[in-house]
């Protein structure tokens, strides 16, 4: 499941290439050679690759609709804060959910306030429940860039922490960790984008939630004034045993507005039972 916070940073595909792509003269001037530009470069505003630093705020909010294999719907709505800054190939960010989760399943608040199911149905029936989730800390190293060595290879590190109350019953008290790895690679408009992460969950009282490993594959294009449009397979193993796999097809654009504002939205389709059946969002992220 796509933390939609994040997702202009994953369009981006990531938003640091933007040095490694272009030489002073192209950071000067952000209409030369606008045919052969990264997607990674259009997605972040020129002007990001002369300062060296910038700060990012993203507000947005996501729904995600599924049985995930219960015989009833889950209904799950996340209103998400995100704070990002970028110093050189550094991002260091941090991201904050409200959620609301109908659903008799056992859900609680994931990694940058993506739903973590672990149980299909519970037989109290679906219930409501919602407040602020649990606070995700991340930072991310561009390692290596393509004018350099002919790829781009970001590493990152999370850590969600423990932060919501326990009246919301969203957390599961303990603290979970993502390290990824992420390769991508310039071929004129298109940008082919390959992520991997490893997830280490902490185990609430009474459950086993199951570490595992989550894929994507996609391609990000560059269309016409710094609009950029990915789309990507996604792949994430089990969180218990009574879950399947989560496969899922995303599709994304991000487009400018103005100088400093990005309007982004997505839309996917679960493949399996192990993910949302349909889910979708839209965010908002001032550069300053």
């Amino acid at each position: 499941m796509i933390p939609l916070a994040l997702l202009a940073s994953l369009i981006a595909a990531p938003s640091a290439h933007a040095e490694a792509q272009s030489g002073p003269a192209d950071a000067a001037d952000p209409t030369r050679n606008s045919t052969q530009r990264n997607p990674a470069v259009l997605a972040d505003r020129p002007d990001a690759a002369s300062s060296g630093a910038t700060t990012e705020l993203t507000m947005g909010v996501a729904a995600w609709e599924g049985d995930f294999g219960a015989p009833s719907r889950s209904d799950i709505t996340a209103v998400l804060v995100n704070l990002r800054q970028r110093v050189g190939p550094v991002r260091i960010d941090a991201t904050l959910p409200w959620m609301r989760v109908v659903s008799s399943s056992t859900i609680f608040t994931g990694i940058d306030g993506t739903p973590l199911v672990v149980a299909p149905a519970i037989p109290m029936g679906r219930r409501e429940r919602k407040g602020v989730g649990d606070l995700t800390l991340g930072a991310s190293w561009l390692a290596l860039r393509e004018a350099q060595a002919g790829l781009n290879i970001d590493v990152s590190a999370r850590a969600k922490l423990p932060t919501a109350g326990d009246s919301t019953q969203l957390s599961t008290g303990k603290t979970d960790y993502a390290f990824g790895i992420e390769a991508s690679r310039t071929m004129g408009a298109i940008t082919p984008v390959v992520r991997a992460k490893y997830r280490i969950f902490g185990d609430p009282p009474g459950w086993r939630i199951r570490d595992g490993f989550a894929t994507s594959l996609g391609a990000a294009a560059a269309l016409f004034e710094e609009t950029v449009m990915l789309i990507s397979y996604d792949f994430a193993e089990r969180t218990s045993r009574f879950i399947k796999p989560s496969h899922e097809i995303v599709a994304a654009t991000s487009a400018p507005i103005g100088r400093h504002f990005r309007l982004t939205a997505y839309g996917s389709a679960g493949l399996s039972s192990g993910a949302a059946a349909f889910s979708g969002g839209t965010s908002l992220t001032l550069r300053f």
